[in-house]
């Protein structure tokens, strides 16, 4: 199981981009990216906790994912 910091670093290494938002979202960590801050087609992307596989997504279907109750995502405070 990786900790929040591991994923922040595949997560930063994946997009060559420093995560500055992060939830979680049970079996996965979703991040936001400083290359994406004010923008509508950012690329954030999950890095499971199990593997530290990366999943790119699309912010409305994160939204709808979580509308629909298919997915919990509550925001956590980056590690310092």
């Amino acid at each position: 199981m990786l900790t929040l910091k591991e994923a922040i670093k595949i997560a930063e290494m994946e997009r060559n981009s420093k995560v500055v938002c992060a939830n979680d979202c049970g079996d996965r960590w979703a991040f936001g990216f400083e290359d994406d801050e004010n923008k509508t087609d950012g690329m954030p992307l999950f890095v499971y906790k199990i593997n530290g596989n990366v999943e790119y997504f699309l912010s409305s279907m994160l939204v709808d994912s979580l509308e629909n109750d298919e997915i919990t995502c509550n925001p956590i405070q980056l590690p310092t």
